[in-house]
Order: C-alpha cells, then structure tokens, then sequence
C-alpha cells in the first residue's frame, strides 16, 4: 500500500487495500495552526497485518447439530430434518462420508467423536473423509459459502491445505474444486497412503474463475475401487506462493519479523525472506534486490538498527531439522548475514540460545546457481526461531540481509 495521508481524526483501514504479512507504519501529529510551530510529530507506530486468512481450521465443529461436520461439508450420506434444518439434505450422490462413524455399534468409533481429536496439524481437531469409489462414483464432500468469499483481496496468491493418509488406504486421487474448476494434486498421489501431514498449496493464478465470487468448495478423491480416510485440515489463503520443489517436509512459515526493513523505493522487507519471490525452482535466487530480498536499515537511514535480529513464526511447535539459508545476493553480497546467534522458543515465546557465532556463507552475487546453505537444527522444537545477527560480511553501512530462509521439519504432536 502506498502512503497515505489524512487530516481528519479517522481513517478507513479498508480504502488502503492492505496486504496479508506485511507490516505498516503509522504516525498521528498533533496540529494547532494558531501556534507558532504549528505541528507536533508523534511516535512511529506499526501494525503487522495476518500471514493468512482462515477458509477453515476445523475447530468449530462438534457432534451436536448445527455443528456436526456433514451439515457444513455436504458428503454422500447427508444428514435427517431437526430443529435447525427443516429441510434435511439426502446426500451428494459419490462415496464420501465426512466425520468418524459414531453411531455404528461395529464402527471403532461408536459413541466418540465426529472430529478427529489425535491426529492434528494444528489445533485440537482435524477432519476425516472417508472415501468409497464403487462403480465409478468419486468421493467428494462440499461446503457451499452462504456468502460469497473474495479470494483476491490482501494479495492473495495461494490456497493452502494439509492432509494426511492412512497406510491401509486403497489407491485414489486428491483433488478440489474451486466453484467449477477442478485442480488434482500434482506431487506423489502415494501420499494418500502415508500417514503423516503433507502441505498442498495451489497456485491461485492458473485457477480460470472469478476468484472474487468463491461460492463453493469442494475436496474429493477419485479412482476407481479407491477406498480409505483422509485427514484434512488448515485450510488457508495466502498472498506467498512458495516453490512446489521446497514442499517436502517443508515447514509453512507464517511471519517473518526484523527489527527493520529498507522500505520506500528501495522495497527490501521482511516478509520477501519466506515468500518465494525471487527464487527459482532449481534454487537459484535473483541478484535484484528491490521487491525480493530483505536488508535492514543499518546505520544508513534512520531508525538506524545496529543491533538487528530476525524473527520467524512457523505458526505452531515443529520438530525442526534443518533450516536452508540464502544468503543476501545483491550485486554486493557482503551485505549478508556473516554471523548470528540463532534461539529458539516455544508457544510461550521464551528464546534460549540454541547455536552461538553461527557463521553464513557468502552468497555469489549472480543469479545463476543454487547456493544455499543448510543448517542442521538436530530436530529441535520450536515456533520461533531467531537469528540475533552480530556481524555482516563486511559489507556498509552496516547494512544485513538475507533472500530466502526456509524450514525443514515436522509438527510435534
């Protein structure tokens, strides 16, 4: 959002089009034109806006109507006439049934829950859909918006959600739909047979539908004789898009916060560190820095930061292995982080050190080679991690920076 400026006592947030995972910076003056100094600045005051918007984190469901999953997600089962659907619904015609079976004397779920509860990304509770793809039928289940959802606004580029398997299940094909448009899971369709949590992000931009009049959508498995569960759950938008090869075990990093970013024309923030932007599918990284990469103020501008550190929120406690460095890779690498403390911290957000004088490698300055530097986080747990930056390369102004950080690892039950 460009900058703006008001001389009335409000203003409307909504008329700025802010982004998701930025931060902003405001300032109210005080202004008495029959004084001789007619105008008092006031403090520089930020606000960090959300990483994502939430399509459904599943928290909100229970066994008792109208909460019960299949009365929101329509499945092949559908759901009888009570005080809050007179109308009842007989089902979506395909093999899907949405939620553990709980009344079925026979079924190892009888009188529990229609949630998972034990198998979570995040939260306390995911979703099951069970599939049966018997004469051709799919199996889908579907959850049609009562009002129409605008998936551009905030700079949305992505829809992201996390599924997991089970290792008996049968064969069968992710996919959602979005209104009308049907996208298909594109990684290993294995997946569906491994029972740990996969991230599946969905380039909203190949997506042919008007994106700001989202009604519906639907997540369905289809092959013929497919049979199992699939556990979903987080499902959100995003205005990142990260490279489909770095989805492997990788961690979705909601936010990334420094002590300060070169903004104004030069347009080196933050949130450019854990976005994609300016790195390639065979990880090599762009050498133009404005728009995608980070650099603080140093001793350049004022705030001076002098004393800069970085601050990533993965978002939930992760069992963290690795951690994938692209060092600043400007024209004048020696910009770059040279070395670092790096801390970590739980839920509760209380660092400990975890590696003292961390050195990073030199990025090459050039846009042709994959040089990232892999750190080893020997499975720690963490949300936050921080690097407490001591030193750049050698580089001016004081100036550190970073292109890419990236996470290797998995949720901690």
């Amino acid at each position: 959002a460009s900058s703006v400026t008001s001389s009335a006592n409000s203003l409307d947030l909504a008329s700025l089009d802010l982004e998701l995972g930025q931060t902003y910076y405001w300032r109210v003056d005080e202004v008495n034109e029959v004084e001789a100094v007619s105008a008092w600045a006031g403090p520089v005051w930020r606000l960090s806006t959300l990483a994502a918007l939430i399509v459904d984190d599943f928290e909100s469901y229970s066994n008792a109507s109208p909460d019960r999953p299949f009365q929101t997600w329509h499945d092949g089962f559908g759901y009888s006439v009570d005080e809050f659907f007179p109308a009842g619904y007989g089902g979506n015609g395909t093999g899907a049934g949405v939620g553990h079976d709980i009344w079925s004397l026979s079924s190892p779920d009888y009188n529990g829950d229609l949630m998972e509860t034990g198998l979570v990304n995040s939260g306390s509770q995911s979703l099951p859909l069970y599939y049966t793809n018997t004469g051709g039928v799919a199996s889908e289940m579907q959850r049609t918006f009562s009002v129409p959802q605008d998936w551009t606004v905030g700079g949305i580029k992505s829809l992201s959600l996390f599924f997991r398997g089970a290792s008996e299940n049968n064969g069968g094909q992710l996919y959602v739909k979005i209104n009308n448009t049907k996208i298909s899971y594109d990684v290993d369709p294995v997946n569906l047979s491994r029972a740990i949590w996969h991230p599946w992000t969905i380039d909203l931009s190949t997506v042919g539908e008007d994106l700001s009049h989202v009604s519906s959508l639907t997540i369905g498995i289809e092959g013929a004789g497919a049979t199992g569960v699939v556990y979903i759950d987080d499902i959100r938008l995003y205005a990142v898009l990260l490279p489909h090869a770095a989805l492997t075990n990788h961690i979705p990093v909601f936010s990334a916060t420094a002590t300060s970013s070169l903004g104004g024309t030069f347009n080196r923030m933050d949130a450019f560190v854990i976005d994609g932007s300016g790195l390639n599918a065979d990880g090599s990284h762009t050498a133009a820095p404005d728009g995608f990469m980070w650099l603080n103020n140093g001793s350049f501008t004022t705030p001076q930061d002098l004393e800069p550190e970085i601050v990533f929120d993965l978002g939930a406690v992760y069992t963290v292995d690795t951690m994938l460095v692209w060092n600043y890779n400007e024209s004048t690498p020696l910009r770059g982080v040279g070395t670092a403390d790096i801390l970590i911290a739980g839920a509760d957000g209380v660092f400990s050190t975890l590696i003292e004088n961390q050195t990073f490698d030199a990025a090459p300055g050039t846009g042709d080679d994959d040089f990232h530097q892999t750190i080893d986080l020997a499975g720690v747990k963490a949300q936050f991690i921080k690097l407490d930056i001591s030193a750049n390369l050698g580089g001016d102004s004081d100036f550190v920076g970073l292109s890419e950080v990236q996470f290797k690892g998995t949720l901690s039950p």
